[in-house]
């Protein structure tokens, strides 16, 4: 009796991994940019003031794609990854990259939402991030700084 319920635990633990294996595998490291050759530079962090003045700046001001790589955790690419779900479940072929939102309070009180384009994100909380994010910088054609 002793043996079959061990041989059944097994089972159960055995199977339990397989499952946990297969979640896992299911997981995005990246939020990979809609036409990859467009990306021209990296943005180290995700912060609120590189999301907020930086990027826009980069984005509008000097005209370029930026990527973003969080450096630890993977919260803002989780938030990207859901507003690209969005924007997938409005348009099933979207043409642009997601965007997120910046609000901005203005003098006289009101709020202004703006949405920034996102040209990828990335994360190097994790060593399998980390390898997606270093394989697609790898891959850069051109960088500026």
């Amino acid at each position: 009796r002793k043996h079959n319920t061990t041989l059944n635990n097994t089972t159960q633990d055995n199977t339990r991994q397989h499952n946990t294996l297969v979640k896992m595998s299911t997981i995005q490291y990246s939020l990979e940019p809609t036409k990859p050759q467009d990306v021209d530079c990296i943005c180290l962090g995700t912060g609120r003031f590189l999301r907020a003045v930086l990027v826009p700046a980069l984005s509008q001001g000097a005209h370029m794609k930026p990527a973003l790589l969080q450096t630890r955790g993977r919260t803002f690419l989780e938030y990207m990854l859901t507003r690209q779900q969005q924007t997938q479940q409005q348009t099933p072929t979207p043409t642009q990259n997601p965007t997120y939102q910046i609000d901005t309070v203005l003098q006289d009180g009101t709020t202004h939402t703006e949405e920034i384009p996102c040209h990828g994100a990335f994360t190097l909380g994790s060593p399998q991030g980390k390898q997606t994010a270093l394989e697609f910088v790898s891959n850069m054609k051109r960088i500026s700084i």
